[in-house]
């Protein structure tokens, strides 16, 4: 996703990093909840330390900001201008 966001432009490249990061805050909320439902056991690392939900929520804040600045405008415009300049 990294390098389509860096070296492409176009209505696909946006469309498919705003479906990348939306299932991935679906991921990161699913790894919450079976965090807190069910600890990992104690051979994993289970019982002590933060709690599971901290590294998933702080992915899942990352997916937030990077949805976020996609829909900014001017970030809009620059992926979104390049399809209407292959059209003309």
């Amino acid at each position: 996703m990294a390098v389509a966001l860096w070296r492409a432009r176009g209505l696909w490249v946006w469309v498919t990093a705003i479906v990348f990061f939306t299932v991935s805050i679906v991921d990161h909320l699913d790894a919450i909840t079976a965090g807190l439902l069910a600890p990992a056991p104690q051979v994993f690392g289970g019982g002590s330390g933060p709690s599971p939900a901290v590294v998933p929520g702080l992915q899942m804040l990352i997916d937030l900001v990077a949805l976020w600045l996609l829909t900014r405008r001017n970030v809009k415009r620059y992926y979104l201008d390049a399809t209407a300049r292959e059209r003309r």
